[in-house]
């Protein structure tokens, strides 16, 4: 009648694994962690929100560093006193571009 429980307990001697998704309307994330003896991942907490009006205004690369913060602020008890950093994990290409296009301003010198 028991099973195991969903949810593990965070250890703070093993890395963290942060994987975010966004949406138009909102964003979601999970937060794991290795399972001890496997690199098997097991699922510590999860989180989703609904942007304001004007967030869902933002780009979509805008929207998943926003997902990114979000998550982080709420898990800032887990992640703050970890010994290993931790690791983010999205699905999006589109960060991608951002980096580039920050990379030619700051090689060009153009301001932003």
């Amino acid at each position: 009648m028991c099973s195991q429980p969903i949810l593990m307990n965070p250890n703070p001697s093993k890395m963290f694994y942060l994987q975010t998704d966004t949406l138009s309307t909102g964003a979601g994330a999970v937060l794991t962690q290795e399972v001890e003896g496997s690199k098997k991942c097991k699922l510590v907490a999860y989180f989703s929100c609904t942007f304001s009006p004007a967030e869902a205004n933002y780009d979509i690369y805008e929207k998943e560093f926003l997902a990114v913060i979000k998550a982080i602020e709420n898990w800032r008890a887990y992640l703050i006193w970890m010994e290993k950093p931790f690791i983010i994990e999205t699905d999006h290409k589109n960060l991608t571009y951002w980096k580039e296009q920050w990379q030619g301003m700051i090689r060009s010198g153009a301001p932003s």
